[in-house]
């Protein structure tokens, strides 16, 4: 794998002025270019950053880069079929992958721990809650795993086999209850410690996006172009207002009382959940990237094909963009893991740092 480190090279050290002040009149900050990892073959999953290490998967390979240096620290092959974007904490890398398994890897250096064997490919992004891993299957079975031993808890059958579609959205962990909606639109909720269901709901549409909770709400997004918002004490539909013509697969994030939402019709809505209704839309003129929205300070930070682009949450009104350097005909979503914000194409992950 070649780097390209910017840091190092005179000639590629520049500082991107981008004068971004932040809503709450905090300082202006700058976006320095960090480094350019160039990948080996087409990035799919969401890469992470922990502790000033990038990890990502190409395939079947694992890999650990320090976002500083830009060295590789460890690289490891597999035959998993890795399908989930990585989960880090200080002691293990968790991946879900299309051969039916959730895996465990060593942070240090890359080894397995252990694997736990489920019915059906594990596409959903695993969530950590203390010692305990939880994961949606394509299944349609919740698991229950021990984070240290890999020892399957207790699992929990939300949908029969075949009838789970994607199951693409991840599980939220709440007030010590599991939520989540399956790709069919099964909503449900149920006690983290014994799998016991408090409530299953039919929404009657498909689902891709991760649900958002507010205070004692859930608000799903759907193929619908609906914001669906559902009390998750008991399930009960509270209301649904329709703001796009096409479907929603992006998680959205919450910004005070605005629900920021990136559509497929190329559109990006600040909805006033007390009101509602949409405040503002923002035409990104292409279709977004896929993934959850990154927040840089008070910015909403977006990935097309052309531009990376950050938008003031109050008003939708753009702050700056950043023009691809490399082929990006699959965009995603920019992750930002203070100070590092990182976007990737075809061919490059990019890491930029915040500069105060």
């Amino acid at each position: 794998m070649k780097i390209k480190n910017y840091l190092n090279t005179a000639v590629f050290l520049y500082i991107i002025l981008l004068n971004i002040q932040y809503a709450n009149g905090g300082a202006y900050n700058n976006l320095m270019v960090k480094n350019e990892i160039q990948l080996a073959s087409k990035l799919v999953n969401e890469p992470v950053i922990y502790n000033k290490v990038l990890y990502y998967t190409l395939q079947y390979r694992l890999y650990a880069v320090n976002v500083e240096t830009g060295k590789t620290l460890w690289v490891k092959e597999y035959d998993d079929n890795f399908c989930t974007s990585p989960v880090v904490d200080d002691n293990s890398v968790l991946i879900g992958s299309a051969n039916y398994k959730l895996c465990s890897f060593s942070v240090k250096d890359g080894e397995r721990e252990w694997e736990v064997q489920s019915e059906g490919v594990v596409n959903s992004i695993p969530v950590v809650d203390g010692h305990n891993v939880y994961f949606l299957g394509f299944d349609g079975k919740i698991y229950n795993i021990d984070l240290t031993t890999g020892y399957l808890i207790w699992k929990l059958e939300i949908e029969p086999r075949g009838f789970s579609g994607n199951i693409t959205p991840s599980l939220i962990l709440n007030n010590n209850n599991i939520y989540g909606v399956t790709y069919n639109g099964k909503v449900f909720a149920v006690n983290y410690i014994d799998g016991e269901v408090h409530w299953i709901m039919d929404l009657g549409t498909n689902v891709e996006s991760t649900p958002v909770i507010k205070e004692n709400n859930i608000y799903i997004c759907t193929y619908d172009g609906e914001i669906i918002v559902i009390n998750n004490e008991n399930g009960e539909l509270l209301w649904k207002v329709k703001i796009s013509s096409k479907k929603i697969i992006n998680t959205p994030v919450f910004y005070g009382d605005l629900l920021i939402v990136p559509s497929s019709d190329s559109n990006v809505y600040g909805v006033n959940i007390n009101e509602r209704k949409v405040e503002w839309t923002y035409d990104l003129k292409s279709v977004p990237g896929y993934g959850k929205l990154a927040m840089l300070g008070d910015a909403i930070v977006i990935n097309t094909k052309e531009k990376v682009i950050a938008l003031d949450p109050n008003k939708g009104g753009e702050i700056y963009a950043i023009s691809h350097k490399d082929n990006n005909k699959d965009n995603n979503i920019p992750v930002y893991s203070f100070p590092y914000l990182i976007y990737w194409g075809n061919d490059y992950i990019h890491v930029y740092e915040l500069i105060e």
